[in-house]
């Protein structure tokens, strides 16, 4: 009784991309020792994902058949979930950067970080347009919601338990 056994784990995940023909030749876009996750297109064919390192999760941008990733968010709390808008002007994402989990709003480079609602689980998608999200708020249970991209106030969409919301291509 004076040893002690433990076991250290590292999780690693990468992001690659195949073609539906092909998937045996499956390209990879992420390296290092980090997990790469929650992967989304931008229409150019770039491509926005989740890197969480060291405790930190933060938002990173990749071209997939030329790049190194470039960083969008730092030091500013966890950052996931990334949604990118339809006209490439916008990525929305969640947040804890001001203490609770909101949905909050960056420029394409990931300049000008705006906060769009406080206390929001993840942000679903946006409208064909790129005018509006819809959202998860967990008010003691799961309900969907739309917020102007621009911000103010929220408008509940249902009163029922919901989740993973998704605009449809027509809205």
């Amino acid at each position: 009784s004076n040893a002690l056994a433990t076991v250290q784990g590292d999780q690693i995940a990468h992001v690659w991309i195949a073609s539906i023909a092909d998937g045996g030749r499956a390209k990879q876009v992420t390296s290092g020792s980090d997990l790469n996750v929650q992967p989304t297109w931008t229409t150019s064919g770039k491509m926005v994902f989740t890197r969480v390192s060291a405790g930190a999760s933060d938002l990173f941008m990749v071209d997939p058949n030329s790049g190194s990733p470039r960083q969008l968010t730092a030091n500013a709390g966890k950052n996931d979930f990334p949604e990118v808008s339809p006209d490439e002007r916008y990525i929305v994402f969640r947040s804890d950067r001001s203490g609770t989990n909101s949905v909050w709003r960056i420029d394409i480079d990931g300049s000008n970080p705006k906060q769009l609602v406080a206390g929001s689980d993840r942000p679903g998608s946006f409208s064909p347009d790129g005018g509006e999200i819809i959202f998860v708020r967990n008010l003691n249970k799961q309900t969907v919601w739309k917020v102007s991209i621009e911000g103010g106030e929220p408008v509940q969409l249902t009163d029922k338990q919901s989740t993973s919301p998704r605009f449809s291509p027509d809205g």
